[in-house]
């Protein structure tokens, strides 16, 4: 997958490619510290993003691995 496909389009219309959803991800790891992330944070965000208004062009399993992989690089 390329780090510049689109994942996710917030409700305010501002893209987010591939590379910056797994940005976000290991800055939310970080922010959760020693306490981690809960292990269903990805699929958490996910249904947050969608009943926020969000939209997903790559589908919801390049969201997931995007995330997942964010997470993994924060530990």
């Amino acid at each position: 997958m390329s780090g510049s496909q689109v994942i996710m389009i917030d409700p305010d219309g501002k893209k987010y490619t591939r590379t910056e959803m797994i940005q976000l991800a290991v800055g939310m790891a970080a922010v959760y510290g020693e306490k981690g992330l809960p292990a269903n944070f990805c699929s958490i965000s996910y249904k947050e993003g969608v009943d926020g208004g969000g939209k997903f062009p790559a589908g919801r399993a390049a969201f997931i691995e995007a995330c997942q992989l964010g997470v993994k690089l924060a530990s």
